[in-house]
């Protein structure tokens, strides 16, 4: 397939193959992805093929339906194919990005593969950057270019295969394990583009985000906090004396490999080779709940408010 931003000069275009059996819901996802749009606002699909009496036929997010209910010229992008809305070699969709800035893309049917299916999407060609999403639209577009002529902080020509290649790759692993629905996390990823933080996209694509099981809240958080917690234990009192490296001592170390359950080839007895234990205290620091003091590794204030109440961590 082969999208282009339309009303746009030089044209703005990628071109990628997704299996025929994939949804609208879905292939919105791989079209922020490859375009680099950040999925800030609202879309629809508009059919040039397939019509009522009313117009063209429309595939919408199925939240608007929800909250909107259907007209007669709708239907639930989750519910159709890519197959169904393009069926043969040059058919096409638009797809419509943000009503108020008017971004329309063309999305063309230029080949169907029958001799070696395609299992996943992937984008290997294009040309020239996405816009940004403030810019406004064709119109304002190339007015923001013009203002960005003289600082060349936005250099409107690049284009990496790469990097859109994995962002498609991000967009499918959201898509098979998203974001526990609701969570400040997902709020979080959705107010991101995926090119803007590639290590942390990169990161949740191979995580596993599915979530809304309540039942095991409590082995959940356990899991969760359990390593932090035998840490702060640790540190109670007068804290614990870390070796000449900086390293926690072998007494801590044993303990750990016992009560933690780890790898017994991750955390050595031996003081000084605990990488495992290395990172746990680095992210404690990090979080602000111990610090070294002359050697020894104490509790802060707000490690011992965690350990006081332990719904905070």
């Amino acid at each position: 397939m082969r999208i282009e931003i339309d009303c746009i000069t030089p044209p703005i275009w990628r071109r990628f193959s997704v299996p025929s059996n994939i949804e609208l819901d879905q292939l919105h996802s791989i079209v922020q992805a490859v375009m680099g749009w950040g999925d800030q606002h609202a879309h629809q699909w508009v059919s040039v093929h397939h019509s009522t009496d009313n117009g063209p036929d429309r595939y919408i997010a199925p939240e608007v339906i929800e909250r909107d209910g259907y007209q007669e010229d709708e239907f639930g992008e989750d519910e159709v194919r890519i197959d169904e809305a393009v069926t043969a070699v040059g058919e096409y969709v638009r797809y419509e990005y943000n009503a108020r800035a008017r971004w329309s893309h063309t999305l063309v049917l230029e080949q169907i593969v029958e001799d070696q299916p395609i299992s996943e999407p992937s984008c290997f060609d294009g040309e020239r950057a996405c816009p940004p999403e403030d810019s406004g639209g064709p119109i304002g577009y190339r007015e923001f270019l013009n203002r960005q002529a003289s600082n060349g902080l936005f250099d409107p020509e690049r284009f990496v295969p790469a990097e859109s290649d994995a962002a498609v790759t991000i967009a499918v692993a959201l898509h098979k394990s998203p974001p526990v629905g609701s969570s400040l996390f997902e709020k979080f990823l959705r107010s991101l583009s995926v090119h803007s933080a590639p290590k942390l996209f990169a990161a949740v694509a191979e995580a596993e985000l599915r979530g809304g099981y309540d039942n095991y809240f409590e082995v959940m958080r356990e899991g969760a906090t359990r390593q932090l917690l035998w840490l702060l234990n640790s540190a109670r009192g007068r804290g614990i004396a870390l070796t000449a490296s900086g390293a926690l001592p072998s007494d801590h170390v044993a303990a750990a490999r016992g009560e933690l359950d780890w790898d017994s080839d991750g955390i050595d007895v031996t003081a000084g080779s605990d990488p495992q234990l290395a990172v746990l205290v680095e992210v404690a620091k990090t979080l602000k709940f111990v610090r070294k003091l002359r050697g020894t590794l104490i509790l802060t204030r707000l490690g011992a408010s965690v350990l006081a109440y332990e719904g905070e961590l």
